[in-house]
């Protein structure tokens, strides 16, 4: 039998068949490699008893401040205070001041100063203005949504939200599980 390269080791399928051959002989390749049950043998996860974190309405009601420190804990934000500006790598960005109702971090360079949005940069919030902009807390409902698997056409009724802002998120989110995934698999 010839050698094969087993990276990764497979857990069903040719493969796996090929090393099982001489059923008396089990190599150490074959016994590294994990038994996967089928899918319909696992136990179905009952959404009634799941129970989140945080909730839709905790999410809605937050003031800008509270909103930001909650995902913070979460880790889904991060602190951008004492970082170099992104815009002109000159200066450090300072806390979080209120902006016209929002939360911004302030470049302390003199010929800068701009303001930077706590979620600047974000793999999977959105830094808009204008009409195309969507507020933190309606996409962070809108993420969540989107995790729970609740339908298109319902997140568009329960948040006034745009089917192109629910698909580009939806796609975001599938990028970022992929790039994780890759990484894992380097592992």
């Amino acid at each position: 039998m010839s050698k094969f390269n087993n990276f990764p080791v497979p857990k069903k399928g040719k493969l796996r068949a090929v090393l099982k051959r001489p059923a008396s002989m089990k190599t150490k390749a074959w016994k590294q490699v994990k038994y996967v049950r089928s899918p319909d043998a696992v136990p179905e996860v009952r959404m009634d008893r799941c129970k989140w974190k945080r909730s839709l309405a905790q999410i809605l009601q937050s003031s800008p401040s509270t909103l930001v420190k909650m995902l913070r804990e979460d880790g889904l934000l991060h602190k951008w205070e004492g970082h170099v500006c992104p815009r002109c790598c000159r200066g450090t960005l300072g806390g979080l001041q209120q902006l016209g109702g929002l939360l911004k971090h302030r470049c302390s360079a003199k010929k800068c100063h701009t303001y930077i949005n706590p979620h600047h940069a974000h793999p999977i919030f959105v830094d808009h203005w204008g009409s195309s902009s969507t507020p933190l807390a309606t996409q962070a409902c809108l993420l969540m949504l989107l995790l729970n698997r609740v339908s298109h056409p319902t997140i568009h009724r329960l948040l006034h939200v745009n089917h192109k802002s629910i698909e580009d998120m939806e796609k975001r989110l599938g990028q970022l599980r992929e790039r994780w995934v890759r990484n894992k698999e380097k592992d």
